[in-house]
């Protein structure tokens, strides 16, 4: 209590006395440095330092890729991924371009778009493509799927070269073609489209540097497993012109198409192979061990067996024909029990036929000792 009263007469001196806090001088050196750059873009395209800009005769080449960073739900009976990532858009606007050796240090500008304010430059406003043919059918959102680009989120990056980077983030329901036949070297795919309408000539190109997709997509069916984002390619923008209100529009659309490999796993490895190495523990031990033992390496072996059956069953998709895994597995254990069962019984025979045989003596001169053969299997 005695605390909090002097901090609350502290706080009430050092604003009579007008002295700043740590809030005010972080705030003063944001101001300050906005208003920097605010000052070097102003500076960049004053009309009296170069020529105006002229958007609609300007030639604009783009490069844009995309980056997603989570898969939030796979839904197999949908064939569709809700996905969390960034489109980026790259190009070079030699209009903003600023000398270094007049502001030192101030080489690169990143802030949200919104904070440009007057000297926010010509950035593209791409629209999530609603329908998308996959396969041999046209997927369409529903009216309730939620689909986002958060334009207001948008990050802009300006350097003092005039290059510029625009960063999108979106929330977006795509489209994917599952098959899981080829459980666990299943690859699927899919897809993801953008569309963008201005009256400006720009053309598109692919970003390899941008587009380096790598996720760890959490799977249900699969638990800790993953899948990994690959790209395999991006169809070049389609441009054609559209008019509206009498006006002509150039109308641009991109598709991405990825790939999801699902990651290697040492899991798999010991799963799939699991079965075999109990077969040939439960044969070992049944050939060389008293029956104990082997009674024991068998309830071992088995529930094994069992634990290996339960985890295929969870890893292997429904989609997928996993009937054949289990049916062969079943068709081993039988098979092994089998074998178990005949080489028990097999040396139970054996060891009654050694057993009612007349016990010899030999007589070794050397030693003058006469030594008993006893023929005596212990099982």
């Amino acid at each position: 209590m005695l605390g909090n009263s002097f901090a609350s007469s502290v706080l009430a001196l050092s604003h009579m006395l007008h002295i700043p806090t740590a809030d005010d001088i972080r705030s003063e050196i944001a101001a300050l440095e906005y208003k920097t750059e605010q000052k070097i873009l102003l500076i960049a395209y004053d009309k009296y330092e170069r020529a105006q800009q002229n958007n609609e005769a300007f030639e604009w080449h783009i490069k844009v890729g995309a980056h997603v960073d989570h898969v939030e739900h796979l839904d197999e009976l949908a064939e569709s991924i809700d996905a969390h990532g960034s489109l980026h858009f790259r190009w070079t606007n030699e209009y903003y371009a600023w000398d270094t050796s007049v502001y030192p240090g101030d080489g690169h500008i990143s802030r949200a778009v919104m904070d440009f304010g007057p000297t926010r430059p010509w950035l593209p406003r791409p629209t999530f493509k609603n329908g998308i043919f996959i396969g041999q059918e046209d997927f369409s959102h529903k009216r309730h799927f939620e689909h986002f680009l958060y334009e207001e989120a948008s990050q802009l990056s300006i350097n003092s070269t005039g290059s510029m980077v625009l960063s999108i983030p979106f929330s977006l329901r795509l489209p994917c073609n599952f098959d899981f036949t080829s459980f666990p070297n299943d690859e699927n795919k899919c897809k993801m489209g953008f569309q963008m309408i201005d009256q400006l000539d720009v053309s598109f190109d692919r970003d390899a540097e941008i587009s380096d997709l790598t996720s760890a997509m959490p799977n249900r069916r699969v638990g800790e497993f993953s899948y990994r984002f690959d790209i395999e390619h991006g169809r070049s923008w389609l441009a054609f012109d559209r008019f509206f209100g009498g006006s002509s529009y150039n109308m641009h659309e991109y598709v991405f198409e990825f790939v999801l490999k699902r990651a290697s796993s040492s899991r798999y490895f010991y799963c799939l192979n699991l079965p075999l190495l109990c077969c040939a523990l439960l044969t070992t031990f049944s050939l060389i061990s008293p029956v104990r033992v082997a009674l024991i390496s068998l309830a071992v072996s088995l529930t094994c067996w069992i634990f290996t059956v339960i985890t295929m069953s969870e890893m292997i998709p429904a989609s997928s024909d996993g009937a054949p895994w289990i049916v062969i597995m079943a068709a081993m254990v039988l098979t092994q029990l089998i074998v178990v069962c005949l080489t028990k019984f097999s040396l139970a025979m054996a060891s009654r036929y050694f057993l009612n045989r007349p016990r010899s003596t030999l007589i070794v001169p050397i030693l003058n000792r006469r030594i008993v053969s006893k023929y005596k299997f212990v099982l």
